[in-house]
């Protein structure tokens, strides 16, 4: 009966931890992948940028 109260009291402790782990582990894959989409786009247009300058200047 007592390990049932205490594991009662337990618990919320318990939930709070797990909830923000998870809220962290969301928020961490959301900037992750906000990062990731900047950096894609940025690649794509240095590399437009390259190829346009390529094929405005040939050697």
């Amino acid at each position: 009966m007592y390990y049932y109260v205490g594991d009662f009291r337990w618990l919320p402790r318990w939930k709070k931890k797990i909830n923000r782990i998870f809220f962290l582990n969301y928020t961490f894959c959301l900037v992750l992948s906000l990062l990731n989409a900047c950096l894609v786009h940025f690649l794509i247009l240095v590399l437009a940028l390259v190829l346009t300058n390529q094929a405005t200047q040939p050697s």
